[in-house]
Order: C-alpha cells, then sequence, then structure tokens
C-alpha cells in the first residue's frame, strides 16, 4: 500500500476517535449540566444571596502522538504534492523543448527536401539541355556526313535545227535523261531510281507517271556520277513539234531517286523540269521538286 493510502486510513481513524471523543465529552456534559440545574433548583431558596454556581467548559483535548502523526502526514502529503508539481512542470517543459526541437528538425528536413528538389530539377534540366546538344551535335555530324543523291544537269541536246541544239526534231526518236550524283560525304546505299517523261496540253495539270517503273541502282559511292536515262521516244511529228513550240502542249522530264544513308535514314529525292518553247533547254517545274 502505498504513501496516500496510509494516509487517508490515519485520517479516517483519527476522525473516528475524535467523532467518539466529542460524543463522549458531550454526553457527560449534559449530564453533569442537568444535576448542576437539578442542585441549584433545590438549593435556590436558600442561597438566593450566594454567588452563581461556576460555569463549566468542556474542551477537546486531542493526544499529541495523534497530532503529531497528524502534522507529520500532512507535511509528507504537502511536498508529495510539491513534487508531482514540479515533476509535472519538468515533464511539460521537457516535451515543449522535444517538439520544438522536432518541429526544428523538421523545418530543416523540408528546407533540404526542398533544396534537393530544386537541385535534381536543375540537374535535370541540365540533362534535358544536355541530351538536346547531344541530339543536335548528332543530327549535324549526320548531316555532313550522310549521302546526298541529286538528279542533276539534264543530257545535253542531241540534234541540230540550225544554228542550234535542241532536244526534238521533226522525225526523230530521243530520249532524255538527268545524271544522278552522290554530293554527300558517304555512300548511299538500296539505291532505287526512276525517270520517265510526259508530254501534256499546257492546261494540264502535271502527274508524274513511270511506264517502264524503277529499277534498284545498288550502291553510289561519295562524288559518283550516274546517268538516268529516260525510254527512247516515238517520232516527233510536224504537228507534235509545232505544239511544243506554240505552247500548246508541254513536255516534262523527272525522275525519283530512294536511298539509306549509312546511319540507317531512308531518304528521297523528286525533280521536274519542262522543256522551254525553243526545244534548247528545260526549267524547272512549279511542282515534284523535293528532297530530304
Amino acid at each position: 500500500m502505498d504513501d496516500t493510502a496510509q494516509f487517508v486510513l490515519i485520517a479516517k481513524r483519527i476522525l473516528r476517535e475524535l467523532r467518539g471523543l466529542s460524543e463522549s465529552v458531550s454526553a457527560g456534559f449534559l449530564g453533569i449540566q442537568k444535576q448542576i440545574e437539578s442542585i441549584a433548583e433545590q438549593q435556590q431558596p436558600k442561597e438566593e444571596h450566594q454567588q452563581s454556581p461556576p460555569i463549566l467548559r468542556a474542551e477537546l483535548q486531542i493526544p499529541q502522538s495523534i497530532k503529531s502523526d497528524w502534522e507529520s502526514e500532512n507535511t509528507k502529503k504537502a511536498r508529495r504534492e510539491y513534487f508531482a508539481i514540479g515533476v509535472s512542470v519538468l515533464t511539460l517543459f521537457a516535451v515543449a523543448a522535444y517538439a520544438i526541437i522536432n518541429y526544428r528538425m523538421l523545418c530543416q528536413i523540408r528546407r533540404e527536401a526542398d533544396a534537393a528538389t530544386r537541385s535534381a530539377d536543375v540537374a535535370k534540366g541540365q540533362l534535358v539541355l544536355a541530351q538536346r546538344s547531344l541530339g543536335t551535335t548528332i543530327d549535324s555530324f549526320h548531316l555532313e556526313q550522310r549521302a546526298w543523291l541529286g538528279l542533276g544537269e539534264a543530257l545535253p541536246p542531241p540534234f541540230m535545227e540550225g544554228r542550234k541544239r535542241v532536244y526534238v526534231k521533226e522525225g526523230e526518236e530521243t530520249s532524255f535523261g538527268f545524271i544522278i550524283t552522290n554530293s554527300g560525304r558517304t555512300p548511299a546505299m538500296n539505291v532505287i531510281q526512276g525517270t520517265s517523261y510526259i508530254s501534256l496540253l499546257a492546261s494540264a495539270k502535271f502527274s508524274p507517271r513511270y511506264p517502264g517503273g524503277t529499277e534498284r541502282a545498288g550502291v553510289f559511292q561519295p562524288n559518283a556520277k550516274v546517268w538516268a536515262i529516260t525510254p527512247t521516244t516515238g517520232r516527233w511529228t510536224k504537228l507534235q513539234v509545232d505544239n511544243l513550240k506554240n505552247g500548246v502542249y508541254a513536255l516534262y522530264l523527272f525522275g525519283t531517286i530512294s536511298y539509306d544513308d549509312v546511319f540507317g535514314a531512308t531518304h528521297h529525292t523528286t525533280i521536274c523540269m519542262e522543256l522551254s518553247k525553243d526545244l534548247t533547254g528545260f526549267f524547272t517545274c512549279a511542282t515534284y521538286n523535293k528532297a530530304d
């Protein structure tokens, strides 16, 4: 049993003893008072001129040992209460200090986390920039080193008419052609090319067709030049030649090339030229001229 329980039991015992003493004293006091009153009534006629009877006062006397024990227990209780209050205050301060320390640590962790996040974002941005720069560098390198196939100048005019050379002449068959050139620094592989011509009304829309189809040309080394020749025409009549000269008809020379570079990319080139009305040369069409 702890000190508090012992103190409570002692206090209850003291109170019970005090209560019993008080009741005994009160009962004795009442009996004495009744006896005094009876004697006074009997002696009153005889002692009318005598002094009044002495007043009796009842006082409760608590034993000194019980009183000392009570005061000692009260002192101990007060000390325990003060000690408990002190411990509670110290605990409160400790909890508050712990909470403040944890809050500051949390704030520091958050600041460090924010700083780490910002650093990660900066690093990520730098990585993206580096990747873009690397990609740009690689693309530039590819552009500088890749193969570039193009359909260049046309074959020279094969016929003489007066003092000038022409591509078309009455009563003659002819063919047209381009020079295919690799102007890049690396070979062009898996080359497929087609070349053809068509004569249309000048008002008609140009639409390329390859009656002979396309053909595989293999590998073109850097600076290689290869002729791409069209099928041979029929013999030109005077009416056909005059229609070309008068602009009623237009003659188109065109071609297509597809190839792979050494970096695995596929490229396409198309070209279109139109015969001039004086039949001496070709000029670039308004359409079908692309390269990638």
